[in-house]
């Protein structure tokens, strides 16, 4: 089976112990795309990564996510200050 190929890893940042986010952008079939995924590790012990559950939004409409990503922070930050987690 073909595997994506990577063309820049964007951000990593630890979720947990065992579970990383990792935003990147791809090639798939000729399609070019943002990867948003986490990726896990099947022991604590272990620096192996597996995919895990993500999203992929095509590069047309990186522009429009970004928007909503930001308007989603910026609605985190104000339930931040009311005491949230």
């Amino acid at each position: 089976m073909a595997e994506p190929k990577l063309l820049a890893e964007i951000a990593r940042f630890e979720r947990n112990s065992s579970q990383v986010v990792i935003v990147s952008l791809n090639e798939f079939a000729g399609r070019r795309y943002l990867d948003v995924r986490l990726w896990y590790r099947p022991s604590i012990v272990s620096d192996e990564l597996r995919p895990g559950k993500g999203i992929t939004v095509p590069l047309g409409l990186v522009d429009r996510f970004a928007e909503a990503i930001q308007k989603a922070a910026a609605a985190a930050r104000e339930l931040q200050k009311g005491g949230g987690d």
